[in-house]
């Protein structure tokens, strides 16, 4: 991390403090309201910029929004500033292409992947033909991914 200021060291333990509210909101079963996670994807945005490292609070809370919100305007920004900070590529790397295809579509698009696509990118990827990355970015682009920043 950068060296803290006093400015930047409240962000960060008020950062703390909204990622566990959003643990508990979720170990409770309940969704997380749209202002959290609108605060959570404007912090993130924040400390992206400020920081090194988000505090692994964050990561967690950012992941269990994504991966339990439904579609929607603040969910996908909020996965938008998740991929820009690397937590995505490092959450997926060691997995085999298939598992990567499904979780692709489950984090971003918020569904599952049709079999057919699962099969035509697993095997556009086992190929060397196109790289995660590329297909992550294929994904955001798609008219699907920009209706739900709607």
């Amino acid at each position: 991390m950068h060296s803290q200021g006093p400015d930047l060291s409240n962000v960060v333990s008020l950062t703390i403090a909204l990622s566990e509210r959003v643990a508990e909101t979720r170990r409770l079963g309940h969704l997380v309201a749209v202002d959290e996670i609108e605060a959570i994807g404007n912090v993130a945005s924040f400390l992206r910029q400020n920081l090194d490292e988000w505090p692994p609070q964050l990561s967690r809370a950012i992941c269990d929004v994504i991966t339990s919100s439904p579609r929607g305007r603040s969910r996908s920004l909020l996965l938008v500033e998740y991929i820009q900070s690397g937590a995505f590529d490092q959450q997926q790397s060691g997995k085999h292409t298939m598992p990567f295809v499904m979780d692709l579509y489950r984090i971003v698009l918020g569904r599952d992947a049709e079999d057919d696509a699962l099969r035509h990118w697993s095997a556009q990827l086992n190929a060397g033909k196109i790289s995660r990355r590329q297909l992550l970015g294929t994904v955001i682009s798609s008219e699907e991914f920009r209706a739900s920043l709607n």
